[in-house]
């Protein structure tokens, strides 16, 4: 495929090495350390894979294709993380310390938009932001939109616990013995539910935008939304953060989280396919 020749690649490493540079600068944890480098650096090619495809199968003009990027880049990678810690960590109990690290993670996945934004682009933008989102809400009736959001959105909770129940038996000991020290904490099963059905709604309201604005096949539509979902809502974390333990990366990062986010991207791509998804010319 021509989108990935040497142009892409070269401009997939000028944004890997961005986002490495703004890692080492604002790091996840304490001082920078190799590995940590490493796995930021990483993750920035893995995003430069779909933001790039992305990008350059997109109607609309450049604001609304970096608009679209850091809305599903802020939800997923950062805003998500922080409900997820508040409830299944000991460390994020703060109000501060929870509006900071929302305000933080979205400063941080604007200048990741506005660097993918200008690196890749179609050749040409067809509509400008509102009038895209306008023509992709009249794709459908109100009551086609309210199942097939619902239908989306709970994909997530039904396939994070089918496949986080056969990891439970290897991650539940780190989660329950304090000992450890990992400070991670199992809520109920209550709570656990209702995280990740709101961990799918606004998965799938990050998302649209997105959607509304690619013109591919259904096929290339779901490696798109598999890519944003997997590398920020799954992966990234655990190539970055070295105080997770090995086991819980291997089981979560190439486990359960992997093949929920690949069920989840199937559903997701399947109910908001369009029937012609033509590439930019």
């Amino acid at each position: 495929m021509t989108e990935f020749g040497a142009g892409f690649v070269i401009k997939a490493i000028v944004f890997t090495l961005a986002y490495g540079l703004i890692g080492a600068i604002f790091p996840l944890q304490g001082s920078p350390t190799i590995t940590y480098l490493l796995g930021v650096l990483a993750t920035g090619f893995s995003y430069a894979l779909p933001f790039g495809f992305a990008l350059t199968r997109m109607s609309t003009e450049r604001k609304g294709r970096i608009f679209s990027v850091w809305i599903s880049v802020y939800v997923i990678q950062f805003f998500n993380p922080l409900i997820e810690g508040y409830f299944f960590t000991n460390l994020l109990k703060d109000a501060t310390q929870f509006l900071g690290g929302a305000l933080f993670g979205a400063i941080l996945a604007l200048v990741y938009a506005i660097i993918a934004g200008l690196l890749f682009a179609p050749k040409q933008a067809t509509s400008s932001l509102m009038d895209g989102l306008k023509n992709f809400a009249r794709e459908n009736k109100a009551s086609d939109w309210i199942w097939r959001v619902i239908a989306a959105a709970f994909s997530w909770p039904l396939f994070y616990f089918l496949f986080g129940a056969a990891a439970a038996p290897i991650v539940t000991p780190y989660y329950t013995d304090p000992s450890l020290g990992y400070n991670l904490v199992f809520p109920s099963l209550e709570t656990i539910l209702l995280v990740q059905t709101l961990r799918g709604f606004i998965y799938v309201g990050a998302l649209l935008p997105l959607i509304a604005f690619l013109k591919v096949e259904t096929k290339h539509l779901f490696l798109v939304i598999f890519g944003f979902l997997y590398i920020g809502g799954g992966i990234a974390i655990f190539m970055i953060v070295e105080t997770f333990p090995p086991v819980l990366r291997i089981a979560h990062g190439f486990g359960d989280l992997l093949a929920a986010s690949l069920m989840s991207s199937a559903v997701i791509a399947y109910l908001f396919r369009k029937k012609e998804r033509a590439k930019p010319s």
